[in-house]
């Protein structure tokens, strides 16, 4: 019987020696590189002892010469927002806003970010075309950073307005959209799918399914939005966290022993949570968020809509290098709320799509 300890020895040596052949066929030739890869995942798939199955995907880390823009989308009265931190790692921000200009060339963009980022970055940005808008860090960055995120979305936001355009994608600087017809097909889903509240928004705001949950109610995606800007500046009107709790202190002190409703009735919670709860209740009243499963079937009935990652091909390499996972891989509160269980109970084809159990640890 091997010893758990010799076990993840030899798991740390077989990764060693995975991440060096890795690096050596990279720098040998691509197509060797890849085809590497792929044996790896042919010999998993076929491999009857191994538990599942493993599919590849390969996207460029710099801009990709054979996409062209989206001609019907160079006529939209839209803009594009990045915010957050330069993500250095490969140029990954900046690959992305020249990615952005050759198939949106027309859509204006705008890069909120901190007044600390290297003036080499800022000066590549700019001469990409890219609107800078450079924030300062708040002192209290806020329950899980929340209030972070929250500044340079809304001096982006701010920025976006004044150009006085109808719509904006709010994205985030750790993520790419590599589907040139992305812009289009949520202006689409926009026209497609009006908002049946018609009287505190102008139209539905289109979230990503990633980290919106089907059985918590309130969890909606806070790293991208679409909608018109000034639905999305509402929905980023949300007051800063005076709680400051990071992310390790979280997981030490709070994860597996917080019920689902203690998060949904704490003053400062999780940001999905935080978004999710207060554009609920700007839109139905602070008495409406009492029923949590109800007004939360009623905000994306009514409000929101949901788009998933795959659909927009967006990339989101510091937590989804294994990015294809299925709800039945995540425990029951973690299940996604994806665009297929939205469209089911958008047209009432299944009425008990959302499921709440106040008691489930989070």
């Amino acid at each position: 019987m091997i010893s758990s300890y010799l076990r993840l020895m030899l798991v740390e040596i077989s990764m060693i020696v995975v991440r060096f052949l890795i690096a050596l066929f990279a720098k040998i030739d691509r197509r060797l590189y890849t085809k590497f890869i792929e044996r790896l995942c042919f010999a998993g798939n076929s491999n009857s002892d191994i538990k599942d199955f493993v599919t590849l995907l390969i996207r460029p880390k710099k801009y990709f010469r054979r996409d062209t823009p989206s001609v019907s989308a160079e006529d939209m009265s839209a803009a594009i927002l990045i915010q957050g931190q330069i993500v250095q790692d490969g140029q990954f921000t900046i690959e992305t806003i020249r990615l952005y200009r050759k198939i949106f060339p027309r859509i204006p963009l705008f890069v909120a970010t901190w007044d600390t980022e290297s003036a080499e970055d800022l000066r590549v940005i700019a001469s990409l075309g890219a609107n800078i808008i450079l924030c300062k860090k708040p002192s209290g960055t806020g329950f899980l950073n929340f209030n972070l995120q929250l500044e340079t979305a809304v001096k982006g936001l701010e920025a976006v307005r004044k150009l006085g355009v109808a719509t904006v994608l709010k994205t985030r600087s750790d993520q790419r959209i590599y589907n040139r017809f992305s812009i289009v097909f949520l202006q689409a889903m926009l026209l497609q799918f009006p908002t049946r509240n018609n009287v505190s928004c102008k139209g539905r705001i289109f979230i990503l399914s990633t980290t919106t949950l089907t059985n918590f109610p309130l969890h909606v995606c806070d790293m991208l939005q679409y909608g018109f800007i000034d639905d999305i500046c509402k929905f980023w009107g949300v007051p800063a966290h005076e709680e400051e709790i990071d992310r390790e202190r979280f997981v030490s002190e709070m994860v597996g022993k917080l019920h689902v409703s203690e998060m949904l009735t704490r003053e400062s919670s999780i940001p999905e949570v935080c978004l999710g709860r207060f554009y609920a209740s700007l839109l139905y009243g602070e008495e409406s968020l009492s029923d949590p499963k109800y007004v939360y079937q009623r905000l994306i009935n009514e409000a929101l809509g949901i788009v998933d990652q795959g659909q927009l091909d967006l990339s989101w390499p510091k937590y989804n290098s294994i990015e294809a996972f299925r709800d039945y891989q995540v425990p029951w509160i973690l299940e996604r709320l994806t665009f297929d269980k939205w469209l089911s109970l958008y047209s009432g084809t299944v009425k008990n799509v959302i499921s709440y159990d106040p008691k489930t640890i989070i």
